[in-house]
């Protein structure tokens, strides 16, 4: 059996609806596949803290912040190890994401210091993951997203070395574009031998998305996707610290 859209997302937590929704605001056909019975997945259960630098919020609470500086906080705490490209379009962008939360409805009262730098940058959504998952939820409905809940993906479908799709439960679902927002891999008993510089997770609060990434995609691909330290994501005992930080 196959079904056929311009894009499939896996996983339907904060990154999964966000990214369907931008990608249905732009004209596409999207599909999303969430394994579990509803939306919402480890961001539902999470407080929702957003980082972000040169925020309106910010600035309301008289917080002096750029996007400039939260780069340079993000590669240094990394000691440049991670893309720089990367790095630089989520500090460019992160005050956009905050505005487009605020134009779901989703509210932030104040921010908190999320990372060793001293500056207040973790963006406490009011209500924590439920009520931001709500909004983005509200927003999909609004949307024509096809959204599957209790398909678990198995495989990604490769044509030629490109992907072309993803096989879940016994259906071919053929996409022009595959994106993949599946935060459970972090509990993969595989992921430390790909990954060994995976983000930690609380233990046993998500199941793994797989229990073998490496049958979706080959070990150069995982090497690509080699996880960071972002602050904010982890619980602040796992953030690794500049060497000049004061302990």
């Amino acid at each position: 059996m196959e079904r056929n859209a311009d894009v499939v997302v896996i996983g339907g937590g904060g990154a999964g609806m966000s990214a369907a929704l931008f990608a249905s605001s732009a004209g596409a056909s999207v599909t999303l596949l969430e394994a579990d019975s509803k939306l919402g997945g480890a961001t539902a259960l999470s407080d929702a803290v957003i980082y972000a630098a040169g925020t309106s919020v910010q600035r309301r609470l008289g917080i002096a912040d750029s996007a400039d500086a939260m780069y340079f906080y993000i590669m240094t705490l990394n000691a440049w190890q991670t893309r720089p490209d990367i790095i630089r379009i989520l500090s460019d962008r992160s005050s956009e994401a905050i505005e487009w939360a605020m134009q779901l409805g989703v509210g932030f009262d104040w921010v908190a210091e999320s990372g060793v730098d001293g500056v207040a940058r973790g963006h406490c959504t009011n209500g924590g993951g439920a009520a931001l998952c709500a909004a983005l939820a509200a927003e999909m409905a609004r949307h024509d997203i096809e959204v599957c809940l209790g398909v678990r993906a198995e495989r990604l479908l490769t044509e030629g070395g490109a992907v072309t799709g993803v096989h879940a439960d016994g259906v071919d679902y053929r996409a022009k574009a595959v994106v993949v927002t599946t935060g459970g891999f972090g509990n993969s008993p595989e992921m430390p031998a790909i990954s060994p510089q995976r983000p930690s997770m609380a233990a046993g609060s998500m199941p793994s998305t797989t229990t073998r990434p490496s049958s979706w995609v080959t070990g150069s691909s995982w090497a690509k996707l080699s996880a960071r330290r972002f602050p904010g994501t982890t619980p602040a005992c796992s953030i690794r610290r500049p060497t000049s930080c004061p302990s």
